[in-house]
Protein backbone atom coordinates (compact mmCIF):
# COMPACT_ATOMS: atom_id res chain seq x y z
CA UNK A 1 0.00 0.00 0.00
CA UNK A 2 1.21 3.62 -0.85
CA UNK A 3 0.13 7.12 -1.00
CA UNK A 4 -0.53 6.77 -5.07
CA UNK A 5 -1.88 3.08 -5.16
CA UNK A 6 -4.28 4.31 -2.04
CA UNK A 7 -5.40 7.79 -3.57
CA UNK A 8 -3.87 9.01 -6.27
CA UNK A 9 -4.07 6.10 -8.96
CA UNK A 10 -8.10 5.33 -8.69
CA UNK A 11 -8.98 8.78 -9.22
CA UNK A 12 -6.23 8.87 -12.07
CA UNK A 13 -7.98 5.77 -13.36
CA UNK A 14 -11.32 7.21 -13.53
CA UNK A 15 -10.55 10.50 -14.47
CA UNK A 16 -8.09 8.73 -17.88
CA UNK A 17 -11.23 6.66 -18.95
CA UNK A 18 -13.79 9.26 -19.08
CA UNK A 19 -13.49 9.13 -22.84
CA UNK A 20 -14.43 5.65 -22.87
CA UNK A 21 -17.59 6.26 -21.44
CA UNK A 22 -20.19 5.90 -24.22
CA UNK A 23 -18.22 2.96 -25.21
CA UNK A 24 -17.98 1.30 -21.96
CA UNK A 25 -22.06 1.92 -21.90
CA UNK A 26 -22.99 -0.08 -24.97
CA UNK A 27 -20.75 -2.63 -24.52
CA UNK A 28 -21.46 -3.71 -21.17
CA UNK A 29 -25.38 -3.12 -21.65
CA UNK A 30 -24.88 -6.46 -23.68
CA UNK A 31 -23.12 -8.76 -20.90
CA UNK A 32 -25.76 -11.57 -19.72
CA UNK A 33 -25.55 -13.88 -17.06
CA UNK A 34 -22.40 -14.55 -14.67
CA UNK A 35 -19.88 -11.84 -15.76
CA UNK A 36 -16.12 -11.98 -14.48
CA UNK A 37 -14.17 -8.52 -14.24
CA UNK A 38 -10.90 -8.86 -14.10
CA UNK A 39 -8.91 -5.83 -12.70
CA UNK A 40 -12.80 -4.22 -11.77
CA UNK A 41 -10.63 -1.27 -10.23
CA UNK A 42 -13.13 1.50 -8.50
CA UNK A 43 -16.14 -0.17 -10.22
CA UNK A 44 -16.60 2.46 -12.99
CA UNK A 45 -18.41 -0.18 -15.16
CA UNK A 46 -20.89 -1.47 -12.55
CA UNK A 47 -23.68 1.13 -13.37
CA UNK A 48 -23.14 0.31 -17.23
CA UNK A 49 -24.48 -3.13 -16.72
CA UNK A 50 -28.26 -3.78 -17.56
CA UNK A 51 -30.55 -6.68 -15.79
CA UNK A 52 -29.77 -9.43 -17.97
CA UNK A 53 -26.09 -9.51 -16.08
CA UNK A 54 -27.52 -11.78 -13.66
CA UNK A 55 -24.07 -11.90 -11.46
CA UNK A 56 -21.24 -9.79 -11.31
CA UNK A 57 -17.86 -11.32 -9.97
CA UNK A 58 -15.20 -8.55 -9.72
CA UNK A 59 -11.21 -9.29 -8.92
CA UNK A 60 -9.00 -6.22 -8.30
CA UNK A 61 -5.38 -6.61 -6.80
CA UNK A 62 -5.21 -3.19 -4.78
CA UNK A 63 -7.43 -3.27 -1.43
CA UNK A 64 -7.34 0.44 -2.31
CA UNK A 65 -9.75 0.09 -5.80
CA UNK A 66 -11.38 -2.43 -4.12
CA UNK A 67 -12.74 -0.90 -1.26
CA UNK A 68 -13.78 1.91 -4.14
CA UNK A 69 -15.43 -0.37 -5.89
CA UNK A 70 -17.25 -1.79 -3.15
CA UNK A 71 -19.02 2.01 -2.96
CA UNK A 72 -20.25 1.61 -6.58
CA UNK A 73 -22.06 -1.84 -5.69
CA UNK A 74 -25.22 0.01 -5.32
CA UNK A 75 -25.15 1.88 -8.75
CA UNK A 76 -25.35 -2.12 -9.85
CA UNK A 77 -28.64 -2.89 -11.85
CA UNK A 78 -30.75 -3.81 -8.54
CA UNK A 79 -31.39 -7.97 -9.53
CA UNK A 80 -27.68 -8.42 -9.97
CA UNK A 81 -25.57 -10.08 -7.09
CA UNK A 82 -21.81 -8.52 -6.99
CA UNK A 83 -19.42 -10.27 -5.63
CA UNK A 84 -15.91 -8.58 -5.01
CA UNK A 85 -12.60 -10.01 -4.16
CA UNK A 86 -8.94 -9.32 -4.14
CA UNK A 87 -7.05 -11.46 -6.65
CA UNK A 88 -5.41 -11.45 -9.95
CA UNK A 89 -5.73 -13.37 -13.25
CA UNK A 90 -3.00 -15.56 -12.11
CA UNK A 91 -4.65 -16.92 -8.98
Amino acid sequence: MSLYADYIFPVVLDVATKPLKPQRQQILAQAQGRVLEIGIGTGANLPFYSDKAQEIVGIEPELAMLKKAQSMVKKAPPHTQVKLAVGDAHH
